[in-house]
């Protein structure tokens, strides 16, 4: 059988790379887990604190600052494993205590579990680049399967067990602390720093061929970020639909894998700019929905129809290789590394405005949201149409 040298000794091809999928598993449930449960924690037990997103504007900061700091740390993977195995305890039991508890205990609880969760999110993406001398593995099946572990969580029969949260939690980090190689490597080896907080949006911003500044999918990558920290509070206002929390979940699950999924197979028969084009049109029917649709149906299908352009963004091809685009699996992966420390404030400016103005305030920002997106690619036609413009430079605006 095929072997590669690894850093940690060889080790068969195929072990690893099952190995490593299964790490982005677990990172990818993680991810979604931590949407699902987190925002259902603040809407029931913290409605007064931001309009409830208050745990997950502190994940998303926790998640920036750990992500920061693990950068600078190598640690052996001995105590890799250990960081595991206590966030996920500390955040199993915060999450365990939470129902019993009142007032500042339980304001303190939430933040010690969305903090120790985002802990955990960052070990488990750094499992997954301690594991990069089996690149080439999966990416989209991981993603989608963890993506579905964790929304499973707002099944009716799950959400309903006081620790199945704790539980899954729990076992994350005991897979977690298994899956990391046995042996470090200092500098260029197999346990890497992960990289920083700038992802795929801050090498669009720096490449002009990747895409201009404001593409559209770059927008479609920024307006997820508050239609999954409104989701809980979605479910919960669109229940009259005769729709629960778990079917809302599911449905957005679908728009954000299925869309990829098609991307993935046409490969690269896809003209240049075509994924551009298709996230300005999602993203400005979805603004359009507002006023196509009544109410509470047309913030769903502004969700969806947004969430199916966020999963164009997430895995379009790269342009140097044709390979899928995914980005890594943290909380604002993707996202410019800006967006990383605004991230928080703006969950917590949605929870206000959620509180304040209900459904509207999610109509503002997906309007907004379609209306740049409109005007981007508006600006990117012309761009092309413009005489004299090289091909080259053609392509290069259709992305734009």
């Amino acid at each position: 059988m095929a072997t590669l040298t690894a850093p940690h000794g060889p080790a068969p091809v195929a072990a690893l790379r099952w190995r490593l999928a299964a790490a982005r598993t677990l990172a990818w449930a993680l991810l979604m887990g931590g949407w699902v449960v987190l925002g259902a924690l603040g809407h029931r037990h913290l409605p007064l604190w931001a309009g409830g997103l208050l745990p997950l504007a502190l994940w998303l900061a926790a998640a920036a600052v750990a992500a920061r700091v693990s950068a600078g740390w190598q640690g052996r993977p001995g105590a890799w494993r250990a960081v595991a195995l206590m966030l996920a305890v500390a955040s199993a039991a915060a999450l365990a205590a939470v129902p019993a508890a009142r007032g500042m205990a339980l304001l303190a609880l939430a933040g010690t579990a969305a903090i120790a969760w985002a802990g955990l999110q960052v070990v488990a993406a750094r499992t997954v680049r301690a594991l990069r001398p089996a690149r080439g593995g999966p990416l989209l099946l991981p993603a989608s399967l963890g993506t579905a572990l964790g929304l499973s969580l707002a099944a009716p029969g799950v959400a309903s067990l006081p620790l199945a949260a704790p539980g899954a939690l729990l076992a994350a980090g005991l897979a977690i602390a298994l899956l990391l190689p046995r042996q470090a490597v200092r500098a260029g080896g197999c346990v890497a720093a992960p990289r920083p907080p700038a992802s795929d949006g801050a090498a669009q911003l720096a490449h002009p061929v990747a895409g201009a500044a404001w593409s559209p999918s770059t927008l479609a990558r920024l307006g997820m970020l508050p239609m999954m920290a409104a989701m809980p509070v979605m479910a919960v206002w669109c229940s009259p639909l005769g729709a629960g929390a778990g079917a809302m979940w599911a449905l957005h699950g679908a728009a954000m894998l299925l869309p990829a999924w098609l991307l993935v197979a046409a490969g690269r028969r896809l003209r240049p700019g075509a994924v551009e084009t298709a996230c300005a049109l999602l993203l400005v029917a979805g603004a359009l929905a507002w006023w196509w649709l009544p109410g509470l149906q047309a913030w769903l299908a502004a969700s969806l129809l947004h969430a199916a352009a966020w999963s164009l963004a997430w895995a379009q091809p790269k342009p140097a290789t044709g390979a899928a685009g995914i980005a890594q699996p943290l909380p604002a992966a993707g996202l410019p590394q800006a967006a990383w420390w605004a991230a928080p404030a703006a969950v917590l400016l949605l929870g206000w405005g959620l509180a304040q103005h209900g459904p509207a305030a999610a109509q503002a920002v997906q309007g907004m949201v379609g209306a740049v997106a409109a005007s981007v690619w508006l600006r990117g036609w012309l761009q092309r149409r413009a005489p004299g413009t090289p091909a080259g430079c053609r392509s290069a605006a259709g992305a734009s």
